[in-house]
């Protein structure tokens, strides 16, 4: 789409350009400068990650001719700058606009919540594959269209990453798209303009207060901000009384239109419930484990009621819908069982840990480390949890990058007293080697890291390391 079509109906101030810039043909709106160029327009945008009007002059070099900021960049008389008070939201209409509303085809699903958004997009992603759906989907692990993964990068999405996705799904003719939204993708407008069909909320907690949002006031108004769009329906659980929704409502859970009747715990294979789906009681078993996992089952269980799928169809997909690399049984054999999972957080890590402690019968170990150069307050909270949940700590490499794993490690440890509870081993596949070869009869052994990708960054550069495929080659030498 040509500039001056693009921008014609916008109320944004222009400032100087070429007159032969307005004639380019525009293919992709992009906010990094790494993928600028002459068909691109570069919007700056203010992140956590930093000022993106900083980025305008590479943007520039690399052949990008139209800005989008909030305040000037200074650039070459030649290129056509425009200014406005809300970049994020001129970036939701300029995406809208340049991939051509692809949703039309598409029933677009959004997700948000604190805690088990990537399970439930997952779970219900696999149940309406199962029924035999086309479903796309992009979480914090990554994206998923046919029989592709395409592992996330060191960012969360933002509106335009949204756009092109949907662009992605509908020409793989996906008939479902479902987005998960974290508070940070909401508080940046990553919904903006998004025609959604319906959205879920997993559950309301204070998270990132004083990190990512200033106050718990802008936490709820981030998660509020996809509870209000357009969409014809809105399912939230029966235990949040924080978050309200417009149009057609469905609560799930105990009490709801979707109840959860009773639920029955099976030790190391899963958790089995009665649910009642708008007056059919059926029976799901679900194979994962901890007291947070029912709550992810019904909460998918409902949204594919809600899209069209039967009860007898969820009830026969749900043992199959566990999601990959959320507390993942890689191994479970002489009574040993390994787990990955990709906590990265202190409070994730302790879930993880107590839902593993409740079906270990002996020694509970977790291997873990940290990534290097960024996110360094969350090293300290990692060790407590780990200290505090596991009998044994196993610290090592975990996209270290640039810093020294044995420095990480000792971040991570703090000022914890024994010795004797944990073993630093900077080498990842020593460590897992190690990890599998100290295992007994009824350990458990949880390792933490990139279950849904086969890279580990060092010194900039990724490096393939497969933990699944360590462990196997462990298995096969103990």
């Amino acid at each position: 789409m040509r500039v001056d079509k693009l921008f014609g109906d916008l109320d944004l101030t222009r400032r100087k350009g070429a007159l032969h810039t307005y004639d380019l043909k525009i293919k992709d709106i992009v906010t990094t400068p790494d993928r600028a160029s002459t068909d691109t327009v570069y919007i700056a945008l203010k992140t956590v990650f930093g000022d993106g009007h900083s980025g305008a002059m590479a943007a520039y070099s690399r052949g990008c001719r139209v800005f989008v900021g909030s305040r000037v960049m200074d650039l070459p008389p030649d290129a056509a700058e425009y200014y406005t008070p809300s970049p994020e939201q001129a970036a939701a209409v300029l995406a809208a606009k340049c991939y051509g509303k692809p949703v039309r085809d598409v029933t677009v699903i959004g997700i948000t919540g604190t805690h088990g958004k990537t399970s439930v997009v997952d779970t219900f992603a696999a149940l309406l594959r199962r029924a035999g759906k086309r479903v796309a989907t992009l979480s914090t692990d990554g994206i998923t269209c046919g029989e592709g993964f395409v592992a996330s990068g060191n960012r969360a999405p933002d509106v335009t990453d949204v756009w092109r996705f949907l662009r992605l799904a509908h020409r793989e003719r996906a008939e479902f798209a479902v987005v998960e939204f974290s508070s940070y993708m909401l508080a940046q407008k990553a919904h903006f303009s998004i025609p959604f069909t319906a959205v879920l909320l997993t559950d309301y907690a204070p998270y990132h207060i004083g990190t990512v949002h200033a106050d718990e006031a802008a936490y709820r108004a981030a998660k509020q901000a996809l509870l209000d769009s357009t969409a014809a329906l809105t399912l939230l659980p029966c235990d949040c009384a924080e978050l309200t929704a417009r149009g057609r409502v469905v609560r799930y859970g105990v009490g709801g239109e979707i109840a959860l009747r009773e639920v029955r715990r099976q030790g190391h294979d899963g958790v089995t419930l009665t649910v009642d789906l708008l007056g059919e009681e059926i029976e799901l078993f679900y194979p994962v484990v901890g007291d947070f996992a029912y709550k992810n089952a019904i909460a998918a269980a409902a949204l594919a009621l809600a899209v069209g799928a039967s009860p007898t169809e969820i009830a026969q997909a749900m043992p199959y819908a566990a999601p990959k690399g959320r507390l993942e049984c890689l191994f479970a054999e002489d009574g040993k069982r390994i787990y990955l999972d990709a906590a990265y957080e202190g409070d994730a890590l302790a879930t993880a840990l107590r839902a593993l402690r409740s079906v270990t019968d002996a020694r509970l170990s977790v291997l873990l480390g940290a990534v290097g150069g960024r996110a360094a307050e969350r090293r300290v909270p990692l060790g407590e949890a780990a200290f505090t949940y596991a009998d044994f700590v196993w610290l090592t490499a975990d996209d270290a990058d640039a810093e020294s794993p044995q420095k990480i490690a000792e971040e991570i440890v703090g000022d914890y007293y024994n010795s004797a509870a944990y073993r630093v081993c900077p080498s990842r596949a020593a460590a897992i080697e190690a990890a599998v070869a100290d295992m007994q009869a009824g350990d458990t052994l949880l390792i933490l890291g990139k279950p849904r990708e086969d890279t580990q960054l060092v010194c900039g550069k990724k490096q393939f390391f497969s933990d699944r495929l360590q462990v196997r080659q462990a298995l096969k030498r103990t």
